[in-house]
């Protein structure tokens, strides 16, 4: 998706995910970085999503650095999903807020947008306010391109019209579809306004995919425990 790689370029690093239990996980995942971290605890109870006890966030470690917490690359995410046995889902979301110009009736308006992969809200159990939200089907090269646009966006830049769900609008130059508006209640990542998606256009490649610019996110399947899931990924 040509507008996120441009987009990519103009970091701006977002608040939020704070308050977190840390439990370094020890993987074999990645090239230069074997370390993964788990985060559990994260404050997502206010975002009315599903069971936000069972939410973990993966983030890499990166030893030979010392940083800690660092984001995962597209083939990070794919190599998670390909050994994976104890998890429900994986999903992935930029770790920073892009800046997209969504252009309006010839005017432009500058909105936060965060890029998901099509499992981000289904893992979330996320529940759309108008229309739908995104899923994986279509989070697939071959697919137009749709997004969701928050509850403060739909109001404050779009009057809370009815119409909006099914519009193209012109994002950064490229014609976008609007699926659905998400709750007031849903704040995640902090301050986005519109969610698009990572692969229609084309999916990361080269070296694009393995720079790491995303936060994991997992939800474990009932009974497994953070350390059956370290283990399952360190195979």
């Amino acid at each position: 998706m040509h507008v996120v790689h441009a987009a990519l370029r103009s970091f701006r690093r977002q608040k939020g995910l704070a308050a977190l239990a840390v439990l370094i996980l020890a993987t074999g995942i990645g090239a230069a970085t074997a370390i993964y971290s788990f985060l559990s605890g994260l404050l997502l109870e206010s975002i009315a999503i599903a069971n936000p006890e069972r939410v973990r966030v993966l983030w890499g470690n990166d030893t030979a650095k010392s940083h800690p917490h660092v984001e995962l690359s597209w083939r990070d995410f794919q190599e998670i999903e390909r050994r994976n046995r104890t998890l429900e889902k994986v999903a992935i979301v930029s770790s920073v807020n892009l800046d997209f110009t969504l252009l309006q009736e010839g005017h432009p308006r500058q909105v936060d947008a965060v890029v998901v992969s099509g499992s981000f809200f289904p893992l979330l159990g996320a529940k759309p306010w108008r229309g739908r939200l995104l899923a994986e089907a279509d989070d697939r090269p071959e697919q137009p391109l749709r997004a969701v646009i928050s509850h403060r966006l739909w109001r404050a830049g779009f009057a809370g019209e009815e119409s909006i769900v099914g519009r193209s609008v012109s994002v950064s130059g490229t014609p976008v579809e609007i699926v659905g508006v998400l709750p007031p209640t849903f704040d995640f990542p902090h301050n986005a306004d519109f969610y698009g998606l990572i692969q229609p256009g084309g999916a990361p490649d080269g070296m694009m995919a393995t720079i790491g610019v995303y936060i994991g996110l997992a939800r474990p399947k009932p009974g497994v425990t953070d350390a059956a899931i370290a283990d399952d990924l360190g195979r």
